[in-house]
C-alpha cells in the first residue's frame, strides 16, 4: 500500500458511505406515500449513514473506535455530538 493509498482509504469509505446515504434518502422518499414505515426506516438508514460520513471526514475519535469496534448507537450519539461542538452547535433542539 501506498502513502497515497493510506491516505485516501477513509476518504473512499466516506464516499461509499455518503453514496449509500443518498440512495436511501431517495428510496425513502419514494415510499413515504405507499409505506411510511419503510420510508422512515430508509431515512433514518440515511441519516445514520450521513453522521459516519461526518465522523470519518472530520477524522473524529469515535470514526476511529468504530473502525475496531463497529458502529454502535453510542457511537453514533458520540459522533452527532463532536460534529455539534465542531460546528459550535450547543444545542439539539432549538
Amino acid at each position: 500500500m501506498t502513502y497515497e493509498d493510506s491516505f485516501d482509504k477513509p476518504f473512499d469509505d466516506a464516499r461509499k458511505r455518503l453514496e449509500l446515504a443518498e440512495r436511501f434518502l431517495a428510496e425513502g422518499k419514494e415510499l413515504i406515500d405507499e409505506s411510511p414505515v419503510q420510508a422512515s426506516e430508509k431515512l433514518y438508514k440515511a441519516a445514520e449513514e450521513a453522521v459516519k460520513v461526518l465522523a470519518i471526514a472530520l477524522k473524529l475519535p469515535e470514526a476511529d473506535e468504530a473502525k475496531r469496534c463497529g458502529w454502535s448507537t453510542d457511537l453514533l450519539e458520540g459522533a452527532v455530538i463532536s460534529v455539534m461542538k465542531r460546528l459550535g452547535v450547543e444545542e439539539l433542539y432549538h
